[in-house]
């Protein structure tokens, strides 16, 4: 049983490296930012670099590698949908407040990346639900991989006795299904409610 939970806590890391892959290829190959929150990207970036430094300040090195490597995936991400000036301020302050938030006291940085890895699916899911959004550039693999290593990661947090990060991670899992289905639906549609004659807002 314990290699069992190693193995899907390995596999949640896998998943979640390389998750943002398919929407970097995306955006390389196509340039179509259309429908593509740059936040989620951001808040997704800062996640990761809370999780790196949590992780060395506890001793965790696996995990603190498997954020570091995320950190430059979702950063490029972020950089190819051309960020704010809010958005590159947070992503350049990013490291020096979450290791500095974990010399002060651990568990508030442990805190803090968990409601931004709760939040930051949110502004994509809120895109994926609306009707009139141009979800043409959104990957879909990205957000299926996505929802791969979230049940991974519950099942992994369930089995080391931390229940409540695993239910944490529902809400995550539950965003990552509905932006797949959504964003492959619009790139494959079946039904009229995805007719070429439906006007489509750009994507904020």
């Amino acid at each position: 049983m314990h290699y069992f939970v190693a193995l899907l806590g390995w596999s949640a890391g896998v998943l979640t490296l390389v998750s943002a892959l398919p929407q970097v290829i995306s955006l390389l190959r196509t340039k179509d930012r259309r429908g593509i929150s740059s936040w989620t990207y951001t808040i997704w970036a800062l996640t990761s670099m809370g999780w790196c430094a949590w992780s060395l300040h506890v001793g965790a090195v696996p995990s603190a590698a498997v954020n570091a490597l995320c950190v430059p995936i979702l950063t490029t991400v972020v950089v190819l949908l051309r960020p704010s000036r809010t958005q590159t301020l947070l992503l350049l302050t990013g490291p020096l407040v979450c290791f500095g938030l974990g010399l002060l006291y651990v568990p508030a940085l442990a805190a803090a990346a968990s409601v931004l890895q709760v939040v930051s699916t949110l502004p994509s899911a809120k895109l994926a639900i609306q009707r009139t959004t141009d979800l043409s550039g959104v990957s879909s693999g990205t957000w299926a991989l996505m929802a791969a290593a979230s049940a991974c990661w519950i099942a992994y947090d369930i089995g080391i006795g931390y229940a409540l990060a695993g239910a944490a991670t529902v809400l995550t899992l539950v965003c990552s299904i509905v932006i797949a289905v959504k964003a492959r639906t619009y790139q494959h549609p079946t039904s009229p409610a995805f007719s070429t004659t439906t006007e489509l807002a750009p994507a904020t």
